[in-house]
């Protein structure tokens, strides 16, 4: 039996309003250390995943900070996949790769967001599970392995 998102999933979600401007976005993400944000809006629609990279790469391409354009706008005409909390994370995977995205929503049978799956959540499935990548990190009491390969 394979792995699912659901399984690998950061379940912590950080949440705005389509209606936020960007500026709103970047703040929220640069205070509370989150590198992803999701859209959703008062009547529970998601409308994808924003990044700090997302509004960085806007403000480049449009010459000025796009801090009044909001989340709404940004990701208006965008691709903006998502995938299924019970899809296999080499699903995942897979779009995140062919989307070039680095986080997509997860979302149950009800279509309600009850997550978000990262490229770090699949790769640490693939390294041998969140709580390894966790020791590995130095967020857990455990010791990270002597072969872990990691230089001081």
């Amino acid at each position: 039996m394979s792995v699912t998102v659901a399984e690998v999933m950061s379940r912590r979600v950080e949440v705005l309003d389509p209606s936020a401007a960007c500026l709103t976005a970047w703040e929220f993400m640069r205070r509370t250390g989150s590198g992803h944000v999701a859209v959703v809006s008062h009547t529970g629609r998601v409308h994808g995943v924003v990044s700090l990279e997302d509004v960085a790469i806007a403000w480049c391409e449009r010459g000025d900070p796009p801090f009044r354009e909001t989340l709404g706008e940004l990701l208006l005409g965008r691709l903006r996949p998502r995938v299924r909390d019970d899809a296999p994370v080499g699903l995942a995977a897979r779009i995140l790769l062919d989307s070039g995205f680095t986080a997509l929503p997860v979302l149950d049978a009800n279509r309600s967001l009850v997550g978000i799956v990262s490229e770090r959540d699949v790769l640490a499935a693939v390294a041998g599970g969140r709580a390894r990548m966790r020791a590995l990190l130095g967020h857990t009491d455990a010791a990270a392995p002597a072969s872990a390969g990691l230089a001081s």
